[in-house]
């Protein structure tokens, strides 16, 4: 990581004198690049459903992204994955919305319902799998700068502060027991992916950061009219 001065810059090892975890310092451009590379992984799982969903696959919203666009999806090569990938915020979501189910699953005597998806998007492994560069992502990030975890990963405000509060531990307990929850954003928007995928497949530039300007909109309105745009 760069300092000022131009040279690398290293998180400190170990607690600090409080004894507690020490915060990651890095730069919006290093977490945007770790956006970019999970984005990447998301979507490289998501084209792999396309070959096991069946084509009558239920229609209440959930895996109509994937279902709708099976075409598209079978299209997007390493190339076009990059591309899709390159969005300037997280294609991933884990109730970053929800307070409530947050304050829940850090409270190790309760289950996090609170009315919350429980049938898993992606088979297990992978969602445990994906749960985990989510969470660490969203713990470094949120214990670096509130702000930028709300604009690059969509994390309210309140949900950033109680993921960088969070203990290893506690972490580990999150993705072993609420990996289910992790879903791609916008999962029953199939508008939104379509639009990225015919960008990223065979449109312009242009046509890409419309579509980046277009998420961006969507994340704004699920932030703005509550305030949670973050910390003035």
């Amino acid at each position: 990581m760069e300092s000022h001065n131009g040279k690398r810059s290293h998180p400190s090892r170990g607690p600090n004198s409080s004894g507690s975890l020490p915060a990651w310092k890095w730069t919006g451009a290093e977490a945007l690049g770790l956006v970019h590379e999970l984005n990447e992984h998301c979507l490289e799982m998501l084209e792999k459903l396309t070959e096991k969903l069946p084509q009558e696959i239920r229609t209440d919203g959930a895996l109509e992204a994937v279902r709708l666009h099976r075409d598209l999806w079978r299209r997007l090569d390493k190339t076009a994955r990059r591309r899709a990938a390159g969005c300037p915020f997280l294609l991933i979501d884990v109730n970053f919305q929800n307070e409530t189910w947050w304050r829940s699953a850090q409270d190790d005597r309760s289950e996090a319902g609170s009315g919350a998806a429980t049938t898993s998007f992606f088979p297990a492994k992978v969602a445990r799998e994906l749960m985990g560069e989510t969470l660490m992502l969203a713990w470094l990030t949120a214990r670096s700068d509130g702000r930028t975890a709300t604009l690059l990963l969509g994390l309210a405000p309140a949900v950033a502060d109680i993921i960088a509060s969070l203990r290893p531990r506690e972490i580990r307990r999150i993705i072993a027991r609420h990996s289910s929850q992790l879903r791609p954003r916008w999962e029953t928007s199939p508008q939104f992916w379509q639009r990225l995928l015919v960008a990223a497949t065979g449109g312009t530039d242009a046509s890409l950061i419309d579509v980046h300007l277009n998420g961006l909109q969507l994340l704004g309105a699920e932030l703005i009219p509550t305030g949670r745009l973050g910390h003035a």
